[in-house]
């Protein structure tokens, strides 16, 4: 879903866009990369309030959630 790469200051919304398109698109899993790089790059954890957006979107259209940790 994410542009992971994206650093720029609305990298948040930017996921919402691409995740409504996703989900319209058939789409009904989300993949969280949360490794240590790129939890890193982002300077945020997985459960950091940034991404609490992205997750209301997620189970409000009641898509499965993977994450990615290795």
């Amino acid at each position: 879903m994410p542009r992971w790469q994206d650093t720029s200051p609305n990298w948040v919304d930017e996921w919402l866009v691409r995740l409504e398109a996703f989900y319209n698109i058939g789409s009904r899993i989300v993949k969280f990369h949360a490794s240590p790089g790129t939890l890193k790059m982002r300077g945020v954890r997985l459960d950091s309030p940034k991404y609490k957006p992205l997750f209301e979107e997620i189970v409000a259209r009641k898509m499965a959630i993977m994450t990615h940790v290795g």
